[in-house]
């Protein structure tokens, strides 16, 4: 519970109340069937809570003044993440339902600038994943 306690303080400072990936493994624990909203082929760019503390400070250190883009560069869908979850809990049981409206079908972040001025960090997403899973 105190990792959580710690991701949760970490997520309202960056604003990420709403963590998809953590809201996900809450779910899963307490074995919920997750509802899907779409065919699982929406993307977004995810970052770990790691890598968005370490960008933070990279920014504080850094003489860059403005706004960056901070992620991956990468899409990831929602299929793909419940298959990574399915490999850590067989049991994983989720429900297709209608796509909502106006949905945002595609996010990847440009990381040009982020990399040019905070430098690049060895993301990987199934890395992550693990390491999240085995802290709960």
């Amino acid at each position: 519970m105190e990792i959580e306690n710690k991701l949760r303080f970490l997520l309202e400072i960056l604003g990420l109340k709403k963590h998809l990936i953590l809201m996900l493994l809450r779910l899963i624990l307490k074995k919920k069937i997750l509802n899907i909203f779409g065919k699982g082929k929406l993307t977004r760019d995810y970052i770990s809570v790691e890598d968005a503390v370490e960008l933070t400070y990279r920014s504080l250190k850094s003489n860059y003044i403005g706004c960056l883009n901070v992620g991956s560069g990468k899409e990831i869908n929602t299929l793909y993440i419940l298959n990574q979850f399915k490999k850590y809990f067989p049991f994983l049981k989720f429900s297709f339902k209608k796509q909502r409206l106006n949905e945002i079908k595609r996010f990847r972040c440009d990381i040009k600038f982020m990399k040019k001025n905070l430098g690049k960090l060895n993301q990987n997403f199934n890395r992550s994943l693990k390491n999240l899973i085995r802290q709960q």
